[in-house]
């Protein structure tokens, strides 16, 4: 138990899946070439995550590891779908070519 609060694993659990819930619904719109759509996802994922670690040191109350641990494992996820973004052809079209090894398109 999390500093004898009974509530706040479910809570930590509960963080988790909504977390979650809002990245999957990124994942579908990269998957379909949405990049706007998914970026505004995993951006509102990092939001959420920091915006709720950040209410929880506000109240002094601290989760188990184990419980950081699978959030900070999501949002470490989540950076890494974004940065994978920018070697994939659909970031052409909002950096423009960034590496010589991305062919030119036929014009």
């Amino acid at each position: 138990m999390t500093q004898g609060v009974a509530w706040l694993p479910a809570a930590a659990a509960e963080v988790y899946d909504l977390a979650l819930s809002i990245k999957y619904m990124g994942d579908p719109a990269f998957n379909t070439g949405n990049a706007d759509m998914a970026f505004a996802k995993w951006d509102d994922t990092l939001m959420f995550i920091k915006n709720t670690l950040k209410h929880n040191e506000m109240m002094g109350t601290r989760l188990e590891v184990e419980f950081l641990c699978q959030i900070h494992a999501l949002e470490c996820m989540v950076h890494i779908e974004q940065e994978l973004f920018f070697f994939s052809d659909m970031s052409i079209r909002l950096i423009g070519r960034k590496y010589e090894h991305i062919p030119k398109a036929a014009a």
